[in-house]
């Protein structure tokens, strides 16, 4: 209610509580207003596994950077509203935009990385198939995109991120490398003596840094992402698994360099 959220801002900011709620994304096209009009799926969600009932605050996120605490109203088994009471501004206003390029992984594998790199911040996902790839997605596109977004989506509540990353699923890495994107770009390769680029660490553009599969990257591969302008980059003398290559390049562009 509102009067429990005057009560409770008076102890803490309103950053501050909102941290400590329950987060719920929503699309951006469902806030009208100060309202969200929750579905049945996700009220049943909300209320059923969340264990949140009429009059709780929650934290509310449309995936796109805006965010508010809001109460919830007119609970029922069809659906529910989201009052909204205050708007929180995005605290990662400003952090660096990190895209991750990786193959699609087996199973668990592949959510570990997408869910520990949106962790970690970051802003995208570009999934490319690669010479030795394991997994090939063929017709399975929609299918794992779904399920890669589900992934995403779980770890920006848990996390309290603002925004859910971006992924795409690319028909070949000839498509990729003849896409704009970032000018700093780095891969690495388990070939590539061990020694840090100081854009990787402590630049503050924008990068993509790309990963290999399972079975690592064969020279002439490495030869036409380098024409693509990706610099190679070793990281440490051992050879890392393909899902936690991604996690290692995204800590060091986001919090080797992280700034109060």
């Amino acid at each position: 209610m509102a009067g429990d959220y005057r009560a409770q801002t008076m102890m803490d900011t309103p950053l501050q509580l909102f941290r400590r709620l329950t987060r719920v994304f929503v699309s951006p096209e469902s806030v009208t207003g100060d309202q969200v009009k929750l579905g049945e799926a996700q009220t049943r969600h909300v209320l059923r596994v969340l264990r949140k009932s009429e009059g709780d605050l929650v934290a509310i996120l449309d995936g796109a950077g805006r965010g508010w605490i809001a109460t919830l109203e007119n609970c029922s088994r069809t659906g529910a509203v989201a009052r909204l009471l205050d708007a929180i501004p995005n605290p990662d206003q400003g952090m660096r935009r990190v895209e991750i390029v990786m193959p699609a992984l087996k199973g668990e594998r592949m959510e570990l990385a997408l869910q520990k790199c949106t962790e970690i911040g970051v802003c995208a996902f570009h999934i490319v198939p690669m010479e030795r790839s394991v997994v090939r997605i063929g017709e399975d596109t929609d299918k794992k995109l779904s399920r890669y977004a589900a992934v995403v989506t779980a770890a920006a509540e848990q996390c309290g991120a603002f925004l859910v990353p971006s992924i795409k699923i690319w028909a070949s890495s000839a498509e990729f490398l003849s896409h704009p994107g970032p000018t700093r770009r780095y891969i690495a390769w388990e070939e590539q003596a061990a020694g840090l680029p100081p854009g990787l660490t402590s630049a503050n553009e924008d990068c993509l840094l790309a990963s290999g599969p399972e079975g690592g990257l064969p020279e002439a591969e490495v030869e036409r992402w380098k024409a693509a302008k990706f610099t190679p980059v070793g990281l440490g003398r051992r050879v890392l698994r393909a899902e936690t290559a991604p996690i290692v390049l995204a800590a060091l562009a986001l919090c080797a360099n992280s700034a109060p």
